[in-house]
């Protein structure tokens, strides 16, 4: 028994590849590079760190003045209400405005006449 080694691996999946359709040739080619975009877009994700606001700045910007927070005293705890309010609900079965068509049914057609246009007589011509 002979063993195989990767070229011959390689050589029969060129072989495969070969003989298909030219549409399973795209579809196969455009799978490879997509999967091949994926794993380099997650070793990206993953191994190299983001890129922070800081980092971008120049060196040469004035730093910029921390604020520390205020202590804040209270005596007590602010009170709460235990009345709790409800949210004002719509109307059950609100009006429609007149002036927007339904959604659901298409706008009816309008014919527009000419103004004082005598058809018998155009008809007659």
């Amino acid at each position: 028994m002979q063993a195989a080694s990767w070229s011959d691996v390689w050589h029969l999946g060129l072989t495969v590849f070969a003989h298909q359709r030219i549409e399973l040739q795209i579809l196969i080619g455009l799978g490879a590079a997509f999967s091949a975009l994926m794993v380099i877009e997650g070793l990206r994700a993953n191994f190299f760190p983001r890129r922070r606001a800081e980092a971008s700045k120049p060196a040469t910007a004035p730093e910029s003045v921390v604020i520390e927070p205020q202590p804040i005293h209270q005596a007590m705890p602010p009170m709460r209400s235990f009345a709790v309010t409800q949210p004002q609900r719509m109307a059950r079965n609100p009006k429609r405005s007149v002036a927007r068509p339904r959604t659901q049914k298409a706008p009816r057609p309008t014919i527009k006449r000419a103004a004082n246009v005598n058809y018998s007589e155009i008809a007659a011509e």
